[in-house]
């Protein structure tokens, strides 16, 4: 047998141990054999390496302030009493830390725009603290600590840190003139990030002036580590989505583009993936005409032939546990997008053509098609701004009366059978997830959008009583619920006599936001 004497434990084998805590995410664990490895004389003294597993600890987690955390440590590092050096990896990852702290996407459209630009200025704030180590770094380095010298990935970081805040596309500018001036080569990661950057801040043109020396220096220059890939031509997309508008027809014109171009050379790394589909389809969804709706329509069928087509490889890589946003793989997502070119085109049967791709959605053979809130919010989207004759207008609120009440149900069942339930869908679905229906204030709004724009102005307001008591019962009423019913009264008695208990905290034309004595019942569910 082994003696216990004969076991000596090193500074390795709580490296090892401490990686393993790291490699789990669980950064408390790591930071204490760290400070155990610090305090008791009879463990070893903890390296370089040691400090860098703990920073690589701090860094993969998602944590609010483990950056911060992280920094302190590296600062620790720094000093004499120490017994540690730090080097370039110890710096790297503290850059990548504050590289990954921020509240979230800035693009997330399932916030407020207040706390978007709250989380865009998290983001902004965690970029300069990304840079500010980049520049320690080149100071060190200036001095003759050669062991700290920032290389491609300590700049792409920062990069990619600026390209996480809407307005940071300057400054990671800055830094890859930075990079360049100090002899380093960008890579495609360094350029895709740059090309992020100015697509989130809507600059797309020189987005894709990018890509397009990207593809030279590859295709002429033989240089083939910057060859594009989906990512980087998909950024660019997203920049012509970000801006495409009613006003900027062009946008999605230059999106289709760029998409065709992928589709061209899909056997050289360069093909479409569902994401890219998502883009083009938001670009064509916010241009608001007639023949990009259309072209929407054409492109999720194109997604369908594809993914029918390469299905038996697809199915492989999702069994194998592969990674499916490299699938054309059309879901409720990319159907989303063209129920929402729908409800902004300016085509009259709008709401029509809508339901009719929302009952796609319900007899789809796969279940990550079958519509959610979103569907039905979209649909409703459609109703409330319908136009046109009589027919057309009735025929869009009776379609969404059925929208509505689905939603109320939480029922998921095809809402043009009358007679169906939620034990029939469940059975018919068995082997499926069940995707529920839940009202949002979105919802009240856009169906009291459609009894004040369809209904005639006999019965707008008892429809318009009952919506807004079955929101305020679901504590759902905001500011979209009821600016919409505000706009549908034509003066202050009218007001009262809708909104009846609510008119007694709201007058008709208050801001909502202002009237800060509203029962908390009627729109704790909601975003004010």
């Amino acid at each position: 047998p082994i003696s216990s004497s004969s076991i000596y434990v090193d500074v390795i084998s709580f490296n090892t141990v401490m990686a393993a805590f790291a490699n789990q995410g669980n950064y408390p664990k790591a930071l204490e054999l760290l400070r155990k490895m610090q305090d008791n004389e009879n463990y070893p003294n903890p390296d370089t390496v040691t400090y860098n597993i703990a920073l690589y600890s701090l860094a993969q987690s998602k944590d609010r302030g483990t950056a911060s955390q992280a920094e302190n440590l590296l600062r620790e590092m720094m000093k004499p009493s120490s017994g540690v050096s730090v080097d370039t990896t110890s710096f790297n990852t503290v850059i990548y830390a504050w590289s990954q702290e921020r509240g979230g996407s800035v693009v997330d459209r399932g916030y407020s725009v207040a706390h978007r630009k709250a989380m865009d200025s998290i983001s902004a704030a965690s970029a300069e603290r990304a840079h500010d180590l980049l520049e320690i770094m080149e100071e060190m380095a200036e001095a003759g600590n050669t062991g700290v010298r920032p290389d491609v990935y300590s700049y792409t970081t920062v990069i990619q840190s600026f390209a996480r805040s809407r307005d940071g596309y300057a400054k990671a500018e800055d830094v890859l003139k930075q990079m360049t001036s100090r002899g380093l080569t960008p890579s495609k990661i360094t350029y895709t990030a740059l090309m992020s950057a100015l697509s989130r801040a809507g600059h797309p043109e020189r987005a894709y002036d990018i890509l397009q020396d990207m593809m030279e220096a590859y295709e002429k220059g033989g240089i083939v580590e910057l060859k594009p890939d989906t990512v980087a031509f998909s950024c660019v997309i997203d920049g012509w989505a970000q801006v495409s508008s009613i006003d900027r027809p062009e946008a999605s014109t230059r999106a289709l583009e760029i998409l065709d171009i992928m589709k061209s050379r899909s056997n050289e790394g360069m093909g479409p993936n569902s994401l890219t589909y998502t883009s083009v389809l938001t670009a064509l969804a916010r241009s608001e005409t007639k023949e990009n709706c259309e072209m929407a329509r054409k492109l999720l069928q194109e997604m369908e032939v594809e993914y029918d087509r390469s299905g038996k490889e697809n199915k492989n890589k999702e069994a194998n546990g592969g990674d499916q946003k490299s699938m054309i793989r059309p879901t409720h997502i990319q159907y989303n997008c063209v129920l929402t070119a729908y409800s902004k085109s300016q085509m009259p049967n709008k709401a029509i053509l809508a339901k009719r791709l929302l009952d796609e959605m319900h007899k789809h053979p796969r279940w990550d098609c079958h519509p959610d809130t979103i569907s039905y919010n979209s649909v409703l989207h459609a109703c409330a701004n319908a136009f046109g004759n009589e027919s057309i207008r009735n025929e869009s609120f009776k379609i969404g009366l059925q929208i509505f009440k689905a939603i109320l149900h939480g029922n998921q069942c095809d809402p043009k059978d009358q007679n169906s339930t939620s034990q029939d869908l469940i059975q018919k679905r068995k082997d499926e997830p069940e995707i529920p229906l839940m009202p949002t204030s979105t919802t009240f709004a856009l169906f009291a959008k459609c009894c004040r724009r369809l209904l005639p102005p006999s019965q707008q307001k008892p429809s318009l009583t009952k919506t807004l008591l079955l929101c305020r019962g679901v504590g759902m009423v905001n500011l979209q619920v009821v600016q919409q019913v505000q706009t549908a009264c034509k003066s202050e008695s009218d007001w009262e006599e809708v909104a009846g208990e609510l008119a007694g905290y709201v007058g008709w034309k208050a801001d909502f936001r202002k009237c800060k004595q509203v029962p908390n019942k009627w729109c704790c569910n909601a975003r004010r």
